[in-house]
């Protein structure tokens, strides 16, 4: 299996790789402790029962564990949350905190960032001109590309880990830790010109508080932006939880709650988010904006 991937990724074919050292990794696990990345590989493989049951044999030995508790209702589909948990949340992040900007700007191909810079560019923002909240900035990637545009930049994350790391780029003029519902909930009204929100959906499956949130501190005239993994419109539900343990949401359902808020969709941008075992991950890029005169 090793020397087919290898095979395969020298032919071009990088997800036939993936799925070898996928299934190699399974076979013979290198350090059975690594049950995140075992379960993980199970998923990838489409093998989610067996998946399920190497977090059931974590949760044996660490009950309540968040990741092995948001992983398995992930794997099986069942008592899964309408968000993902403050604990999972933190417990992930600050994890992968060291790594976190390599694997997906590298081997993944992280494409929000340069995405989101190509949109302020294309809405003719002057520059420094805005009041800018990042909201789960994580360790910064989208806040080095809106800070042109930004006459002052905050960010709000859960992860200590990651928000060392968005301090340490010196591109925020204040960072905040906090829940971000919570956080948008507590902020002053019409605080804002432009609130981003890159990769933070997928922790949510309803979004409704989140946006009236959102709506709460645009100003009027104040855009905001949102990425998304797209679940296919002839999904019934409007949100599901995806095995990776993050959630995909239909592009219609998405407009409905931000037309509710009262936010205007100005563009939606189709957009391979990153790479995953390979292939694209499909996603896309939402423009909104609260009315001038509401």
């Amino acid at each position: 299996l090793q020397n087919l991937g290898d095979t395969h990724t020298r032919a071009g074919d990088a997800h036939a790789a993936a799925l070898c050292y996928c299934a190699e990794y399974v076979l013979r696990p290198p350090d059975p402790a690594q049950r995140q990345v075992l379960g993980i590989a199970y998923s990838q493989l489409g093998r989610y029962e067996e998946a399920a049951q190497v977090y059931e044999a974590w949760l044996q030995d660490e009950p309540g564990h968040p990741i092995a508790t948001h992983l398995l209702a992930a794997s099986r589909g069942q008592g899964v949350v309408e968000r993902a948990s403050d604990a999972y949340l933190q417990a992930y992040f600050d994890g992968f905190a060291d790594t976190f900007e390599s694997k997906l700007l590298g081997s993944l191909g992280y494409q929000v960032p340069s995405a989101l810079g190509d949109v302020m560019r294309d809405l003719g923002v002057p520059l420094r001109s805005l009041r800018v909240l990042d909201v789960g900035c994580g360790t910064g990637l989208c806040g080095a590309e809106v800070r042109p545009f930004a006459r002052w930049l905050e960010g709000v994350d859960l992860s200590a880990k990651s928000l060392d790391k968005a301090r340490g780029k010196a591109v925020y003029d204040t960072l905040h830790q906090a829940e971000i519902v919570e956080h948008l909930a507590g902020a002053d009204a019409a605080a804002y010109d432009l609130v981003v929100a890159a990769d933070t959906l997928i922790y949510f499956g309803g979004i409704e508080r989140l946006v009236h949130g959102v709506r709460h501190v645009l100003a009027p005239g104040g855009w905001f932006i949102v990425s998304l993994e797209v679940l296919s419109a002839d999904s019934p539900s409007p949100h599901a939880i995806q095995p990776s343990g993050r959630y995909s949401h239909r592009q219609d359902y998405v407009q409905q709650v931000l037309a509710a808020a009262g936010l205007v969709v100005r563009k939606t941008i189709a957009l391979d988010l990153r790479h995953e075992l390979g292939r694209p991950v499909p996603g896309a890029l939402v423009v909104s904006r609260r009315p001038v005169d509401g």
